[in-house]
């Protein structure tokens, strides 16, 4: 028996000793192959004159003067201290944040202002729900005031809605102001991803210029509908100057809430041409504005950005005496995150190139971006590396949409340039012209081409004298000037919305 426990003793231990070596091998292979694959990544990389860093692809920070964010206004949003946050898992640990909490910053400040006894009635007449505050009537108007039918309660709804906004006028000016600075840059802690892992409330300042644009937004539909037509224009011109300023961010979120302020500010144009209510001058403005807008340009610059995120947020992954497994598990995790970083470098490469090539020959569509569908496709048959790649999988299968929208909304921002040259057309002639060419040079320097397909507008006049503009949507399949039901796909028409449904995958049959 003793002879037996210890044969077995030294079975056990060997066992034991041979899983060590096993993971010990795989871990320093990972962290070989790791450090390998970037090296190499990064050769490739720079030998085609890549930016690796966020020092070199980032602007330099503007002259103050220059600068929408260089105001006191802004100032919060970039002051950070160390304080203790409480993450999912229960734990509380130690994190970067605004030291001024968000509700005392100075653009939400309006929403502190009681509702006065005039307000209140107001809202009562309208037998909305007793709002509690400022805030919450505000919100409730904004979201049933664009799908009011009834004519007289809208206008009632649009006049309480300007009331409403009242002590936010003052903050509403100044970033109007703002916006006419040449430049925007906000001074995100990009130094911080090493350490935090991720630039520290990132999303206070992004979140902030759409509730802005909103804010701009609901003003302006309201003034509109009021026949306030001076006072609606000159928060359109702000809504599209807004939308230049998260332009030197390379970050996909900011381009995303870049995307959906670009949409806000078309609400207000196309609603204003299409009621015939904008001067000449005041159209001229717009589509001086609308010209600078390159969203694909943006695009790559975000790619570019994303792929130095990916390795940069690296760095915060460091090992912590916190337990032999647990120092291990970093040790392993470390290199194996290297090698999806390099790899999903490589991978935002080509769709990089990619889209370079595609967007100046036959347009940026469904049938051109295949480069994610193809790696994924390939990674599927491939067991081991579709665990080894998880995390490129995972970001692969988010940024297809991501891709469309910016894309989608050039096309949007394409048709808003061609429909202010229309209206120019219709005011100096009268009626609009049987083709798109009438408008060059006059007005227009040269027509844009649907950025999706690559080809010229489709563009025909209704028998009661207004115009019909779309481009096929994502999915190039054609509706003849239709929307789609679903995202992705059908035209995209000037003055009517992209659908919000997705369409339902099929069920795997069992």
């Amino acid at each position: 028996m003793k002879r037996f426990l210890k044969w077995a003793a030294i079975v056990i231990g060997s066992l034991i000793l041979l899983m060590i070596l096993v993971v010990g091998s795989f871990i320093w292979w990972l962290k070989w192959s790791g450090e390998r694959d970037w090296k190499r990544t990064e050769a490739a990389l720079r030998a085609k004159g890549e930016k690796l860093t966020f020092a070199e692809l980032v602007p330099a920070m503007p002259p103050d003067n220059e600068n929408f964010f260089a105001d006191p206004i802004w100032a919060g949003y970039s002051d950070l201290v160390r304080t203790n946050s409480r993450g999912c898992d229960g734990e509380v640990r130690q994190a970067m944040a605004l030291r001024v909490p968000a509700g005392q910053l100075p653009i939400r400040l309006w929403q502190k202002v009681p509702l006065t006894a005039q307000e209140s009635d107001q809202l009562t007449r309208l037998k909305f729900p007793n709002p509690s505050d400022r805030s919450s009537a505000y919100g409730t108007l904004k979201s049933i005031f664009p799908s009011e039918k009834n004519a007289d309660r809208k206008r009632e709804e649009a006049k309480a809605l300007l009331q409403i906004l009242t002590p936010a006028n003052e903050t509403l000016s100044r970033i109007a102001e703002l916006a006419r600075r040449p430049q925007a840059q906000f001074p995100l802690h990009y130094n911080l991803i090493a350490t935090e892992g991720s630039i520290p409330e990132l999303l206070a300042e992004t979140t902030e210029n759409l509730v802005l644009s909103q804010l701009f937004l609901n003003r302006a539909s309201s003034e509109l509908l009021l026949g306030n037509s001076a006072a609606a224009a000159a928060d359109a011109e702000t809504l599209l100057r807004l939308s230049f300023t998260q332009q030197n961010e390379p970050l996909l979120i900011s381009l995303l809430v870049r995307v959906s302020t670009t949409g806000l500010a078309l609400k207000v144009l196309d609603q204003g041409l299409a009621d015939h209510v904008w001067t000449g001058d005041q159209i001229a403005l717009y589509q001086g504005l609308l010209e600078r807008i390159d969203l694909p340009k943006d695009l790559l610059f975000v790619l570019r950005g994303e792929q130095i995120y990916g390795r940069e947020s690296l760095k915060a992954l460091q090992p912590r005496q916190q337990g032999f497994f647990t120092s291990l598990g970093v040790q392993a995790t470390h290199p194996l995150l290297e090698k999806n970083a390099a790899y999903h470098a490589l991978l935002m490469q080509r769709a990089l190139e990619s889209m370079e090539h595609s967007l100046h020959e036959s347009g940026w569509n469904r049938s051109t971006a295949q480069v994610f569908k193809e790696e994924q496709a390939a990674l599927a048959h491939r067991p081991l590396h579709r665990i080894m790649y998880i995390m490129v999988t995972m970001a692969a299968s988010s940024l297809g949409r991501a891709i469309e929208k910016p894309v989608e909304c050039q096309t949007q921002v394409d048709q808003g340039l061609i429909a202010c040259a229309l209206e120019r057309y219709r005011l100096a002639h009268g009626s609009y012209p049987a083709s798109l060419e009438a408008l060059v040079p006059k007005y227009l320097a040269k027509l844009p081409n649907s950025p999706i397909t690559g080809k010229p507008m489709n563009y025909s006049l209704k028998p009661d004298g207004t115009f019909l503009l779309w481009s096929p949507g994502w999915n190039l399949k054609s509706l003849g000037g239709k929307p789609g039901e679903f995202l992705g796909e059908g035209d995209i028409v000037w003055g009517q919305p992209l659908s919000k449904l997705s369409r339902e995958k099929p069920k795997v049959s069992e």
